[in-house]
């Protein structure tokens, strides 16, 4: 049954898109910018800094939700797709990469590079990879996903 409201994104998607990606890149910079400011003043709470950054984040969520309900079912499919197979793909290379190493690295090579690292930056670098390999994985698939749709 067609919907009785046409799509809002019909007219202009890659201006709308763009859009939305300025707007939240500039919502996380604002967060981002705050929290390297506030990282360098001592007498900063912590829980004011969680909370500039959690409304920065929430205004990312807002937009991202506005742009969500501007979209089509075939769009709203391909994406929803594309970040099942395509994360779950980007986890898995991940995990490939990460058991080969325990198996190819010398375990005492591995512990003097664990001990000369700072344990936040392993941890900061390990979600940082998580989060490219799930974004790579779904850009790939959401490309694979349209051409095959099309």
């Amino acid at each position: 049954m067609p919907s009785p409201k046409p799509s809002r994104i019909a007219r202009y998607p890659a201006l709308r898109y763009v859009g939305v990606m300025v707007a939240c890149m500039l919502f996380g910079g604002i967060a981002g910018a705050f929290a390297a400011m506030a990282g360098s003043l001592a007498g900063l709470p912590v829980a004011v800094l969680a909370l500039i950054v959690a409304l920065g984040m929430a205004g990312v969520i807002w937009m991202c939700s506005w742009w969500w309900s501007g979209l089509d079912e075939a769009a709203r499919e391909a994406h929803k797709w594309a970040w099942w197979w395509g994360s779950t793909f980007g986890i898995a290379v991940g995990g490939v990469i990460l058991l080969t190493g325990t198996v190819v690295v010398d375990p005492a090579q591995a512990r003097a590079a664990l001990e000369a690292s700072d344990p936040v930056d392993l941890v900061q670098g390990g979600a940082l990879c998580v989060l490219l390999l799930q974004t790579v994985g779904y850009a790939c698939a959401w490309v694979f996903w349209w051409a095959r749709h099309r």
